[in-house]
Formats: C-alpha cells, structure tokens, sequence
C-alpha cells in the first residue's frame, strides 16, 4: 500500500521567512517614521495658520472696541482714540508712566488698547496690551489704580511667530509671519476710528 508523504514547513523555512520579514520591516521603519515627522509638520502648519487667524479676529475685534472710557490715567493724553502702537523689547515698568506714552510710533511691536464695556449701569474698562516678543505674542491684562496702568498679568497667545504693529491712513495693520512657514497672515482693520466713541 503507497503511503502519502505530509508536506510540512520546516525550520530552516521558517527561519528564512522571520529573517526575510524582519529585514523587511527594518528597512520600512525609517520610511514610516519621516511619514509619520512630515504628517505632523503639515498639521501643526495647518494648525498654526488658523490659530493665528483667529487671534488675529480677537485683535482686530479688541481694535473695534477700543475707544477713551471715562476714567483718567497718567498718559491717556498721548493714546489716539484709547490706542497706540509702541516698541519694547525688554522688561516693562510698572506703573506704566508718562514717558511710556509718549513714546508712540507708527510701527512697532506692541500694541495698546483701552477697551471700555458697561457692567451693572457702569462704565468700565479693560486695558490690554499686545506684544510680540522673542517668537512669541504676548497679551498682558493690565489694570488702574490710582491714575496708572499696572501691568498685572502677561500670557503668550501664540508661538513661534513674529510680527508689527503699523498705522497707517486707514487703521491699524496686525502684521504676523509663522516662524518655519512661507505663510504670512496680514490683515488690515480699516475705519476703527469711526466705530470707536467717547463714553460719558
């Protein structure tokens, strides 16, 4: 009687093949890991524009918004209709004094803004200055107290960006460039002089 032989894997096919696989996933790891590193780049790109779009709406709707409350401060008589641009690159002094005020200029890194609002029949207001400083945009919550600014809180809202402030004939220019990016977000707020409005 003729017995079937039971074909089987051996060993040695078995070794061949966990090797064949083994170099196979070897040579694909570096290939997944650059797709994985160029996946995050394009997202974290994406989701730097966006974000600094929308900090750029808040800026401008703040910019909207800004106008003289009816409270008096030490160097109000330097701001353009509770707003002004000023350059500062280091540490900031509290209380902001009359020689910070009057130090405006048409271009710069930092912008000031009183933003007046009505809480319980009363009108308040909130001063607020944004700045970009060392690849970052700063907002610093400042307060009064008797007759001066105080900077009170400093928070970055963005990173690895710079940028300007700039007025020119029809408003206020919020310039801002993504660090690593080609992408430049430049927007223009124009007329805010006519939104804003004295507060009795």
């Amino acid at each position: 009687m003729y017995k079937k032989k039971i074909k089987g894997i051996t060993l040695l096919e078995t070794m061949i093949s966990l090797g064949i696989m083994g170099i196979f996933l070897l040579l694909s790891f570096p290939v997944m890991k650059i797709i994985y590193k160029t996946e995050n780049f394009f997202v974290s790109e994406r989701n730097s524009a966006r974000n600094s779009s929308r900090i750029i709406e808040i800026i401008e709707k703040d910019i909207k918004e800004s106008c003289f409350g009816n409270k008096e401060y030490i160097g109000k008589e330097y701001l353009s209709n509770g707003k002004e641009i000023f350059e500062n690159l280091g540490y900031i002094r509290n209380p902001l004094r009359e020689e910070f005020f009057k130090a405006k200029i048409e271009k710069g890194n930092m912008l000031f803004l009183e933003i007046p609002f009505v809480k319980d029949n009363t009108v308040l207001s909130k001063y607020i200055i944004y700045r970009f400083y060392t690849g970052s945009l700063q907002i610093m919550e400042c307060s009064l107290f008797n007759g001066n600014i105080f900077v009170e809180n400093t928070e970055n809202i963005l990173e690895e960006v710079d940028g300007y402030f700039e007025r020119d004939k029809n408003g206020i220019i919020v310039n801002l460039q993504i660090r690593n990016s080609k992408e430049k977000i430049k927007k223009t707020l124009k007329g805010y002089e006519l939104i804003g409005k004295k507060y009795e």
